[in-house]
């Protein structure tokens, strides 16, 4: 159901080997696309009027913030966050490590850490963000989240600052650099936060799913 604007964007095609259609986790708050088995279409424009309108009106970095409330409906989701928090927290890694891991999501600037033996996962995490990102917030946990020049001095990364429609990070490089490079920012920070979690893993037990005392 079209529910709203960005129920309805523009896609870029990039063919991939296999034969299904893939898409972004990023982009799947404002289809309302939760994987309980809802239909989805694909349109493909026929005619210059209609490529052009699409191209110019629909692609999805011109609907990363909703009109309805002023704050990005387009931002990191599940496995992104996890890893970036698990990442900004304690952890900490070779330069040669830290190394692979930027350079397997598409970032090739390590100059924050040329002559380290040992990087922090807040080095790591600053590599993605604009050399000039100036950045104060707060975590889920109230704690400040600090970035200076574009390096992440305190805090950790959860929710608040880079998931759907409470990402302040994510509305503050919108606001200060534009559509592209958030969408390129977002894009960036989804695959490091995934390719964390494949490196270090990360579980759950049964205990995390049992409701506390008060609410039984």
């Amino acid at each position: 159901p079209s529910l709203h604007r960005m129920s309805i964007m523009c896609h870029k095609i990039k063919v991939l080997p296999g034969k299904s259609f893939r898409l972004n986790p990023s982009v799947c708050v404002p289809y309302n696309a939760d994987f309980d088995g809802d239909e989805m279409n694909l349109h493909i424009p026929q005619n210059e009027e209609a490529i052009a309108e699409a191209d110019i009106l629909m692609q999805v970095q011109t609907q990363i913030i909703s009109p309805k409330h002023g704050r990005n409906i387009i931002g990191c989701i599940e496995d992104a966050i996890s890893g970036n928090f698990l990442l900004t927290g304690r952890l900490e890694m070779s330069r040669s490590e830290a190394v692979s891991l930027l350079i397997s999501i598409g970032v090739d600037d390590f100059s924050g850490f040329t002559n380290k033996e040992r990087v922090s996962g807040k080095e790591v995490f600053s590599a993605v963000l604009p050399k000039d990102f100036n950045f104060i917030g707060k975590s889920n946990d109230k704690g400040t989240v600090l970035v200076n020049n574009g390096k992440l001095v305190e805090g950790v990364i959860d929710s608040s600052s880079i998931g759907d429609e409470s990402g302040n990070l994510i509305r503050e490089i919108y606001s200060t650099y534009g559509q592209e490079v958030t969408l390129d920012v977002i894009g960036k920070l989804f695959r490091l936060g995934i390719a964390v979690l494949l490196k270090n893993g990360f579980s759950t037990s049964i205990s995390d799913t049992d409701l506390p005392n008060d609410i039984q």
